[in-house]
C-alpha cells in the first residue's frame, strides 16, 4: 500500500518526476507546447493553431497533458478523462505522462507569480488558473496531499 507523502515532500516528488523529462527518448512529435482553446480555431474542416513560439519536437505526452489541463482550466472535463480518451486512440507512455504532468505543474508554479507582462494583460491570470488545474491534477495523479491553498489563489 502506498502512503501519502507529507506536504513538504510534494515539491520533491514533482521535481523528481519532472526531471524525467530530460531523460525521455523518442518517439517525439512536432509539438505546439501551448495548446489551449484561444490558440485554436476551427474554420470549416480546417484546424488552425496560433501562437507557435514554443513549438519544438518533444514527447506527445507533454502536448496531451498540456492540452488536458487547459480543458479542465476552462471548465471542461477533468484532465484524467481527456487523457484516458486520448490513450484509447494513441497509447501514452506512463513515465512520459508522469514527467509531463509534473513538469507542467512546475512551470505554472514558477510563472503564475511573476509580474504582469506588457502587451499581455491576461497571461498571469491564465497561468494562475492553469496552476490550479495542473497542481490539483498532479496531486490526484501522484497521490499527494490535496493542495488546499489553491482555493485562495486569485484568478
Amino acid at each position: 500500500m502506498r502512503t501519502r507523502p507529507r506536504s513538504g515532500s510534494t515539491w520533491r516528488v514533482l521535481r523528481e518526476k519532472a526531471a524525467l523529462l530530460l531523460k525521455l527518448r523518442p518517439p517525439f512529435a512536432f509539438a505546439h507546447f501551448d495548446t489551449r482553446s484561444d490558440n485554436i480555431r476551427l474554420q470549416g474542416k480546417l484546424l488552425r493553431m496560433f501562437d507557435w513560439n514554443f513549438a519544438c519536437a518533444g514527447p506527445v505526452e507533454f502536448e496531451v497533458a498540456a492540452f488536458a489541463q487547459s480543458i479542465a482550466m476552462e471548465g471542461g472535463p477533468e484532465p484524467e478523462r481527456v487523457v484516458a480518451e486520448y490513450d484509447l486512440v494513441l497509447p501514452l507512455r506512463p513515465v512520459a505522462l508522469d514527467a509531463s504532468i509534473a513538469g507542467i505543474a512546475g512551470y505554472f508554479a514558477d510563472r503564475a507569480w511573476r509580474p504582469a507582462m506588457a502587451g499581455l494583460p491576461r497571461i498571469r491570470s491564465v497561468q494562475r488558473r492553469q496552476l490550479k488545474a495542473t497542481l490539483a491534477w498532479a496531486a490526484r495523479h501522484f497521490d499527494l496531499p490535496e493542495p488546499r491553498w489553491l482555493t485562495a489563489v486569485a484568478d
